[in-house]
């Protein structure tokens, strides 16, 4: 999947730094989702790559760190996981 890879992960990556760090207005939570998204990808193994079912499982708790991350909020992280899923 080309939008979870190493490359779209250092590219997102310094985008990040360069609009926050210039304190341009955009949110944080959609590159910080994406970005624990493309961690948990690359970490994941190719077992469990190949099972969608577990796949989507890893993506939705990759998810749920990145809004708790952002906004320190672990309840809400997962709050959100839950609302994206269904």
């Amino acid at each position: 999947v080309s939008y979870l890879s190493a490359t779209t992960l250092m590219c997102k990556l310094v985008g990040i730094v360069c609009t926050i760090g210039a304190g341009l207005s955009v949110g944080r939570e959609g590159p910080f989702v994406h970005v624990s998204c493309c961690v948990a990808f690359l970490l994941a193994g190719q077992a469990i790559r190949s099972s969608p079912r577990h796949l989507a499982a890893v993506l939705r708790a990759a998810a749920a760190a990145g809004v708790a991350f952002t906004f320190g909020a672990p309840i809400g992280g997962l709050l959100f996981a839950a609302e994206a899923s269904v």
